[in-house]
């Protein structure tokens, strides 16, 4: 049995300052953590004391759950007044190199936000209520390319698309933004393949009309030769 005793430290929590006190008291054993008891006490300037116990479970569970802490909580890292239920401040300048990450065993990294709000992901699923197949569904309401053209040159942007100020000021939701850039994406087919069949109908016209142009001018060869005939038969 190893007992291990961490240094005191404060922290924040429910906007108080409370001085706590680790200590981790269990067997170790190839410097693994098994079933040991590990004990956080927090007291605040006036004594009143809070204590959580945590309980361990084996993987692929919780790793630790801490107990007894009030519904109204709120846990400060590096800030004395939490604002959040858990509210992180780099303690740096928004250029200084400091971020919040996630790491796989193998260091590769998952997760990474940077201090300057900048976020890193290997993937970003967002979940959706809809998606616009409802574009090419029948009773949809295609605008004319005259009416969007009009539209366009007295709002300055695509409709049902935010205009360049609402999300400067609002801010991109990535689901709806991905969900309205599809649409535009299958309106812009349907137009596509409405002005390919405007081509084919012309190109079925003009072929037509060059196959009647052909038959006039062979028409018009064969009147001139039989003019010709006569001509020479009066002489």
């Amino acid at each position: 049995m190893k007992t291990l005793k961490l240094t005191t430290r404060i922290i924040a929590i429910a906007s108080l300052t409370l001085t706590c006190s680790y200590s981790i008291a269990q067997a170790v054993s190839n410097d693994d953590l098994q079933n040991g008891d590990y004990q956080i006490n927090c007291q605040d300037k006036y004594g009143n004391m809070i204590n959580g116990t945590p309980s361990w479970a084996s993987y692929p569970g919780k790793i630790v759950t801490i107990s007894a802490c009030p519904t109204n909580a709120k846990v400060g890292i590096q800030v004395m007044n939490p604002e959040a239920n858990l509210h992180i401040s780099s303690g740096l300048s928004k250029t200084a190199d400091a971020n919040i990450m996630l790491v796989e065993n193998n260091h590769q990294k998952v997760l990474k936000l940077t201090n300057a709000g900048v976020l890193y992901a290997r993937e970003i699923r967002v979940n959706l209520d809809a998606w616009p197949d409802y574009v090419f569904e029948d009773k949809y309401d295609l605008i004319s390319l005259d009416s969007l053209e009009n539209y366009i040159a007295q709002e300055g942007h695509l409709p049902n698309v935010p205009a360049a100020d609402s999300i400067i000021s609002g801010g991109l939701d990535l689901g709806a933004s991905n969900k309205l850039l599809m649409e535009k994406v299958e309106e812009l087919t349907l137009y596509l393949i409405a002005q390919n069949k405007e081509q084919a109908q012309l190109k079925a016209t003009l072929e037509e009309q060059q196959k009647v142009l052909k038959a006039q001018q062979e028409l018009l060869v064969q009147q001139t030769l039989i003019i010709q005939q006569i001509s020479a038969n009066l002489k």
